[in-house]
């Protein structure tokens, strides 16, 4: 017995989080989130580097590589993490697009 239709979409936007089945396509939202990926990266790395200097500077770089990486690990190991997540679970939906073509059974738009 193959659930309704809504009841998958809704299945699906709720794994998807915060990418949206009815805006534009999900390949364009998933390659915005990995640009905005790439910025967060580079400005926390830029700010985890200025704390690093800082510190270099008064002969305490342990400290300050200490407060960069408390800065720098969570916010983008985050982020990486999420993205990857939120690729793995587009895949799987767009396997599942593919596989409910492939029975002939109807494919939610």
């Amino acid at each position: 017995m193959d659930p309704a239709p809504n009841d998958r979409r809704a299945y699906w936007q709720d794994r998807l989080g915060r990418l949206r089945l009815e805006a534009e396509p999900l390949d364009v939202q998933l390659a915005r989130r990995h640009a905005a990926c790439w910025a967060l990266t580079s400005i926390t790395t830029a700010i985890a580097a200025g704390f690093l200097a800082l510190f270099a500077s008064f002969d305490r770089p342990d400290l300050g590589l200490g407060l960069a990486a408390l800065l720098w690990l969570p916010v983008v190991g985050v982020s990486w993490w999420d993205h990857a997540r939120l690729s793995r679970v587009v895949r799987e939906y767009e396997d599942d697009l593919a596989g409910r073509a492939d029975e002939g059974g109807p494919a939610p738009s």
